[in-house]
């Protein structure tokens, strides 16, 4: 069964920070969490409740954190930049889990 993709409004404000084309290529890469929402790997520690899917453009690695909830079917997109300063964003933003 596919799941739906949900993004946070902390989510959409991240994303609305980057360039075009990064927002529409994380867009297009993400879409396989659908389908396999185990593809990112789990966090540990304080934020062990999300995981972090990756992927490379023009050389720059990208996070896109993400939380899963199955019993609605649903991913929802927590936060998504580049790789750098990502757990100093997280804890500026505070996440706790929305389930």
């Amino acid at each position: 069964m596919a799941y739906q993709l949900e993004i946070t409004s902390a989510g959409r404000r991240a994303a609305k920070k980057l360039p075009k084309k990064v927002r529409q290529a994380i867009v297009s890469k993400s879409q396989v969490l659908k389908t396999n929402p185990l593809a990112g790997e789990k966090l540990r520690g304080k934020y062990h409740f999300l995981r972090s899917f990756h992927l490379s453009l023009k050389g720059t690695q990208y996070r896109v954190i993400y939380e899963i909830d199955k019993k609605k079917q649903k991913i929802y997109i927590r936060y998504a930049d580049s790789r750098e300063n990502l757990y100093r964003d997280l804890d500026k933003m505070g996440l706790k889990s929305i389930l």
